[in-house]
């Protein structure tokens, strides 16, 4: 199977987690009552369970994914001990901070303001919270197996332009490993590992004698056409160049 065929039967598989999830939530808000709410740690007990379950799977589906990728470059699949410093468990970070609701409980407004302060938070982070799971398992696999040279981000199909931004890149060296070779340079608010609420993007290992996929080069090198055509530095720059592809896409 090839890597390009591989890399997006990865982001789907990722994708129907978050989606599942997310579907989940939706009934989950529909069947929550004011009552609940003065109770508001039991209350979100179901969420997390939910999201906790979510990012095992992720995991997993990250797990065999790397494997994959090292049998298409002719190496052999790690050891399930490798995997056992993987952490899946939700630390409090991954938790939106929910605002009060300051109407009372009999405002016909209350479910509305509940909407706005309680759910869409949550609704925001449960990409994050979900997909963190296989994307900070694929960071332990490349910071633990010597045989990756690199890797590269896969915007999800249609990237918003900080996303394209961080395509562009294209390959990133493992600098302690392939110090003699040469990696582009970016500042930290453009480091590929970065992702904002509803994203789903992900990124792709590389190992010696395999390399991007030709439509994911192409891509990418024409955002970073686009990117070098844009006026301005630094997060002048940045704002330009996402704000360009937001009018255009």
């Amino acid at each position: 199977m090839s890597l390009d065929t591989l890399t997006t039967d990865y982001r789907n598989s990722q994708e129907s987690v978050a989606n599942r999830v997310l579907s989940w939530l939706v009934r989950w808000w529909v069947g929550v009552d004011a009552d609940q709410l003065r109770n508001p740690d039991r209350l979100f007990e179901s969420y997390r369970s939910e999201v906790e379950r979510a990012r095992a799977e992720s995991a997993r589906i990250a797990q065999r994914f790397h494997n994959d990728v090292r049998r298409d470059a002719g190496l052999g699949s790690l050891p399930a001990s490798f995997w056992s410093g993987v952490d899946t468990s939700v630390g409090e970070a991954f938790y939106p901070v929910v605002q009060p609701a300051r109407s009372r409980l009999d405002d016909p407004d209350f479910m509305a303001e509940l909407d706005r302060l309680v759910y869409g938070p949550l609704r925001e982070n449960t990409d994050l919270a979900v997909l963190d799971g296989g994307r900070s398992t694929l960071v332990h696999a490349r910071d633990s197996d010597r045989d990756v040279v690199g890797y590269y981000r896969k915007t999800e199909a249609d990237p918003c332009g900080f996303c394209a931004m961080l395509a562009s890149r294209g390959l990133v060296y493992t600098e302690s490993r392939n110090s003699s070779r040469a990696s582009r340079s970016y500042l930290d608010e453009q480091n590929p590992e970065a992702y904002h609420p509803n994203c789903r993007c992900q990124t792709v290992p590389l190992f010696e004698g395999s390399t991007i996929p030709a439509d994911d080069r192409r891509q990418a090198d024409e955002w970073r056409a686009r990117w070098n055509d844009t006026e301005g530095s630094g997060a002048h720059q940045l704002s330009n160049f996402v704000n360009a592809f937001r009018t255009e896409n």
